[in-house]
């Protein structure tokens, strides 16, 4: 290997890249709804036909998400007070002490 070898250009072949994906098509245009015109009405304005639940199923739903609503409101009422402390002491409440003090007026014998 002599210095000749350095004075040539040595060319790279070229990098092919993959080709690049296909731009993604558009949605396709939505239906316009369905249009009736009744010219035994007499009426010239069309009238669009929209399919819709009915009320009943509307009403029905609405009474099965309100029980499950009020289900998991009670359930989770019962775990918060099976989660309370069963007995909490009322800082305020003077019964003990009035026992106590009836217990040492009947030892020394005081009269109520």
């Amino acid at each position: 290997m002599g210095w000749a070898e350095f004075d040539q250009i040595k060319r790279k072949k070229p990098f092919l890249s993959p080709p690049r994906p296909a731009p993604p098509r558009p949605p396709a245009p939505s239906r316009p709804p369905a249009v009736q015109v009744d010219y035994a009405s007499g009426r010239n304005t069309p009238s669009v036909i929209i399919k819709a639940p009915s009320s009943d199923s509307i009403k029905s739903w609405n009474v099965t998400q309100s029980d499950t609503l009020i289900l998991k409101c009670n359930i989770e009422a019962l775990e918060a007070s099976a989660l309370e402390e069963e007995v909490e002491a009322d800082p305020f409440d003077t019964t003990e002490f009035e026992e106590i003090v009836k217990k040492w007026k009947i030892k020394e014998g005081d009269p109520l």
